[in-house]
């Protein structure tokens, strides 16, 4: 494949995830919508998560323990469902590798990471271009 088919794919891939991931977190997992259900599954995670199974030595200390698993929590639900950046990095990464596992010949390790950046950065403008045109 020739560079300006690979730079003109990345570019591609890169507006798709950006898309994704703003309309994935703005839209499709506010109440009422599709994905609704997971991001209420995944809060009620986070709450039993923090509320619940505490050892005997994390009872002497509740406020350092819920803190400790508020962070570890907001850890992992960020990637997931809140941050519009690391949705978009992980949609960017997986439609690169997916891209060149499907339809490239041989598998360049530069193209996942490129396009993954890429991703962040067209993620973060549609979320910006969302939120001034189109509040909801």
């Amino acid at each position: 494949m020739t560079v300006l088919i690979l730079l003109l794919a990345q570019m591609l891939l890169s507006v798709s995830a950006g898309i994704i991931a703003t309309v994935h977190v703005n839209v499709l997992t506010q109440p009422g919508m599709v994905l609704a259900g997971w991001a209420r599954w995944l809060y009620n995670a986070q709450t039993y998560y923090i509320t619940r199974g505490q050892s005997w030595t994390e009872r002497q200390d509740p406020l350092l323990f819920q803190t400790r698993r508020y962070h570890v929590s907001e850890w992992l639900l960020k990637p997931i469902l809140t941050c519009v950046y690391c949705v978009g990095g992980q949609a960017g990464f997986w439609l690169a590798v997916y891209y060149q596992v499907s339809y490239c010949t041989t598998f360049s390790v530069m193209f996942c990471p490129i396009v993954a950046v890429l991703s962040v950065w067209m993620a973060g403008l549609f979320q910006c271009i969302q939120q001034r045109y189109f509040p909801f």
